[in-house]
């Protein structure tokens, strides 16, 4: 381990030192003497005692919300020398405000994992490395303080706010609900899986990871059903048309999602024109079947005619 330790440059001034270098003028006290004590003392130390930590296992127990001084106490190296050891190794430091939030943080149950999948697949976006916000608008409030109240426990209580943003160019006044959730490093190994390539894109390894509870929330949020009203109201049978608004994603992901469905559920679904998943015919009643129980009350009108009808009469 200590091999990889002999090249890293230590600065004091104007001087540079590796450790290489420094066993070789280690009893020349005129050269020793140009560099900082601290530097000297550690090379002394890994001289005699070895190099008792990877840089793996300090990267580990350090993201795990381990202080400096528990890290130093436990592989038995001075505090002092342990920080010159970080400066090698490259790792960057982390605050009190971080520690504190891995050694007190909540894990997540399935549930809410499910849920933070299916609204990742929507309209849930990264609030932070380690956070999800999610916004929704007025005609959805209840939709957004049901996910609140299932993701209360990891979501400042004070977060759930009515925005108003105001459009001078065009005159109008825009409402939306919006909470997020605390850091959290569940949802910080989520966000990398969504995020793995810097904007929110789609892979296998996201859909291995949902359940039918992801999918309906994914409906919730980005869903829409045709009903083939028009058709209805003249009596005439229409089979309604479910889709997902995928079309912020990219084909290569939809394509993804499309060969999940088929593999899944033997769902059959194509893509539209305008880069929407479209479930076929003859694979709605399974997609029904599949959400029907997790959708709530409020978002019943996207997969049940009769409430769609009151919706349409009431707005």
């Amino acid at each position: 381990m200590l091999d990889k330790f002999l090249d890293f440059s230590f600065s004091s001034r104007k001087n540079s030192l590796t450790l290489r270098e420094f066993i070789k003028i280690k009893d020349n006290k005129d050269i020793v003497n140009k560099y900082n004590k601290h530097i000297i003392g550690l090379f002394k130390y890994l001289l005699k005692n070895g190099l008792t930590i990877s840089r793996e296992d300090f990267i580990k127990d350090y993201n795990k919300g381990m202080s400096l001084k528990e890290i130093s106490s436990k592989y038995h190296i001075p505090y002092d020398y342990l920080l010159l050891i970080k400066m090698a190794y490259g790792i960057k430091a982390k605050g009190s405000t971080f520690i504190k939030r891995k050694k007190t943080e909540i894990k997540l149950s399935k549930r809410q994992k499910d849920i933070i999948y299916g609204s990742l697949m929507g309209d849930a976006k990264k609030e932070s490395y380690a956070s999800v916000g999610f916004v929704h608008g007025p005609s959805q409030k209840e939709y957004i303080e049901w996910k609140f109240r299932e993701l209360n426990n990891i979501s400042p209580i004070n977060s759930l706010k009515l925005r108003i943003n105001k459009d001078k160019k065009r005159n109008k006044v825009y409402e939306s609900y919006r909470f997020y959730t605390r850091a959290n490093s569940c949802i910080e190994s989520i966000i990398k899986i969504f995020y793995f390539s810097g904007k929110k894109e789609i892979n296998r390894e996201i859909l291995d990871n949902m359940s039918d509870l992801s999918v309906a929330v994914w409906y919730m949020d980005d869903g829409y059903t045709d009903w083939g009203k028009r058709f209805r109201d003249n009596g005439i049978k229409a089979k309604e048309v479910y889709s997902f608004c995928t079309d912020s994603f990219s084909k290569e992901s939809n394509n993804i999602i499309i060969d999940w469905f088929k593999a899944k559920y033997n769902i059959d679904s194509y893509l539209n024109s305008r880069n929407r998943i479209i479930i076929k015919n003859k694979s709605s009643d399974s997609l029904n079947k599949i959400i029907n129980k997790h959708i709530i009350e409020s978002m019943r009108y996207k997969i049940d005619y009769n409430t769609y009808k009151e919706v349409q009469t009431s707005k």
